[in-house]
């Protein structure tokens, strides 16, 4: 990234700073994963799986910022450099052990055992130019090593009792230990616990164009090493966004009920999570006068949900998907010394058109709406986008052309603001540039009669940590 970042502050109608950031920053990962299983199908009735899984990958991060300040009210002028490393390893192992029962077409039952052992040590080093002078920053250089273990066993059922109700449930049992040590604390996080993740759903098919499913499941959402390793990233002089190696992971308990008329869907929803993660959350140190943004735990988060899913036929040509989320959410901040308390709706709209054209050609028009959202502090402003898509098949099975171009529109920008408590009143507008127009090819070699390889991991949950 090479980036320009302009800032004008404002304190009282006579004491203002306008500041030019200068800022080149490299973002790499590289990543390296393995596996390797073993099933042996014992009978045709029974078989066992095991798998062992190793995954490493190392984000290096450094950034430079150079920094021109301008004071109007008193035509003085002053600069700074500052230099940021962030070397961040991860280590992560995973073993896992299934057993299969299956000694019907009606019913399937599994049972098994996973052991998780994750590490990382992440080093921030924060310098600044004094004259000719580099000093460290004591405040934001921190160097934090974290090791994590994860026991789990569980057992789960799958079982149509006749031709119209199936029964599906299972428990899990999951035991955390997570050890968090800085440079300046042994101990920042020194936390053991155990839970039980229950689950249950029913589906009964009521004729040929109806059918109900409920269901209850117990789950846990844990964060992303991202969210976790400290890191520092510098929006204005006074504000900067790094991570929390304090947060919990969430726990949710949901309630569901699913009804299908014909290819349509209609769900209702209840989940009420603890600590549940909030992504992008100001807070101000008093002393210092810094901005932090960082993921922060809720205290709790209660959402009731509706969702929609139609799909229309049109004629022979064109098909359209529509899908609609309504949504009423309570939440409860937890980190500060006030803590509010906020309810609010939103709704989320979708709709999908693929028309198929002449001589092998096919269109897909895609259009989204969100409207307002709240996350912890913050309240998203609605956002939207427009993609349109052409697609090409070859003749002879020679391959495929497609043409997309993405947020025509340019609408998919994020608007953030808080509401203004505890000294925090804050806008922020993100925009990623998602605008895009991408020709792609694609061919398949081989004999297609083949079956795929289907490669199973043991390690899904632990890959998508790293973001």
């Amino acid at each position: 990234m090479d980036a320009l970042t302009k800032v004008v502050d404002t304190i009282n109608p006579d004491s203002s700073r306008i500041a030019e950031m200068e800022v080149e920053e490299l973002n790499r990962w590289q990543g390296f994963t393995t596996n390797l299983n073993l099933t042996h199908l014992v009978n045709d009735k029974n078989s066992v799986r095991f798998d062992i899984d190793y995954l490493w990958f190392h984000n290096k991060n450094p950034s430079n910022y150079s920094n021109a300040l301008f004071y109007p009210e008193s035509n003085l002028q002053a600069s700074e450099l500052i230099d940021i490393q962030k070397n961040t390893p991860i280590h992560v192992g995973v073993a896992k052990a299934d057993y299969t029962y299956r000694p019907s077409s009606t019913f399937v039952g599994e049972a098994g055992i996973k052991g998780t052992l994750s590490n990382f040590v992440n080093e921030i080093d924060v310098m600044y130019q004094e004259g000719n002078i580099w000093r460290t920053n004591a405040d934001l250089s921190l160097t934090a090593d974290l090791d994590e273990k994860i026991a789990a066993v569980y057992v789960s059922a799958d079982w149509y009792l006749d031709e119209v109700n199936q029964v599906r449930g299972g428990m899990r049992y999951e035991y955390t230990s997570t050890y968090i040590r800085t440079t300046l604390q042994k101990g920042l996080v020194d936390r053991s616990f155990g839970n039980f993740f229950p689950s249950l759903f029913y589906k009964r098919i009521l004729n040929d164009q109806w059918t109900v499913s409920i269901g209850y499941s117990k789950r846990i959402t844990r964060p992303t090493f991202n969210d976790m390793a400290p890191f520092v990233y510098m929006a204005d002089p006074n504000t900067y966004y790094s991570g929390n190696p304090e947060l919990k992971p969430a726990l949710t308990d949901g309630l569901s009920l699913d009804l299908k008329i014909r290819r349509s869907v209609v769900s209702l929803g209840f989940s009420n999570s603890r600590n549940q993660i909030a992504n992008f959350q100001p807070e101000v140190d008093l002393l210092t006068n810094k901005q932090v943004v960082r993921s922060q735990n809720l205290e709790y988060e209660k959402l009731y949900s509706i969702n929609l899913s139609i799909p229309w036929i049109f004629s022979n040509s064109w098909d359209v998907q529509f899908n609609a989320g309504g949504f009423n959410r309570t939440i409860k901040t937890a980190h500060l010394e006030e803590n509010a308390e906020k309810n609010y709706r939103s709704l989320s709209l979708t709709m999908a058109n693929t028309i198929a054209l002449p001589k092998d050609f096919s269109l897909e028009v895609v259009g989204s709406y969100d409207s307002k959202m709240v996350w912890g502090l913050l309240e998203f402003k609605p956002l939207g986008s427009l993609n349109i898509g052409l697609q090409k098949k070859l003749k002879g099975n020679k391959g495929v052309l497609k043409l997309v171009a993405e947020d025509i529109l340019r609408t998919n920008i994020w608007r953030m603001y808080s509401h203004p408590t505890q000294q925090i009143d804050t806008y922020l507008l993100l925009d990623f540039h998602n605008q895009s127009i991408r020709l792609s090819f694609s061919r398949s070699f081989g004999n297609r009669k083949l079956a795929a390889v289907e490669i199973k991991s043991g390690a899904a949950e632990e890959r998508n940590r790293v973001q």
